[in-house]
């Protein structure tokens, strides 16, 4: 049986520096690389192991339309609300408040740039 874990998340960005920066600004990512892609620059950013790669809107994958896209990633936390309030202290918006859907799991949603939503959970 095959297995498989997480590679990269690559985000195709209308405005890679501006997500660059709200990336390193609310969650403290770093800039690993950033070198010439397809559509201009390309950031390699990690995030506490999680590796993000942001990019302009055209895909390396075929040629055609701008694609910018990426419907949510959820990134998990020891502690939610302290993670909630050092975000809230940045100026993060979020699309859902912390709250607590079920016994063990603690959730909240954020609005990032290029209308991608970041869960952040906590399991007990």
């Amino acid at each position: 049986m095959a297995s498989y874990s997480l590679g990269h998340i690559h985000l195709m960005s209308e405005n890679p520096s501006q997500a660059v920066q709200f990336y390193q600004t609310m969650f403290n990512a770093r800039l690993v690389e950033e070198r010439q892609g397809p559509s201009g620059r390309d950031y390699y950013l990690g995030i506490d192991g999680v590796r993000l790669i942001i990019s302009g809107g055209l895909s390396h994958i075929g040629a055609g339309e701008p694609i910018y896209s990426l419907d949510h990633f959820g990134l998990t936390t020891p502690n939610l609300a302290q993670v909630a309030s050092e975000l809230k202290a940045k100026g993060m918006q979020f699309k859902v408040e912390p709250y607590t859907p079920r016994p063990g799991l603690h959730y909240a949603c954020l609005k990032a740039p290029d209308a991608v939503r970041i869960e952040l959970l906590q399991y007990d």
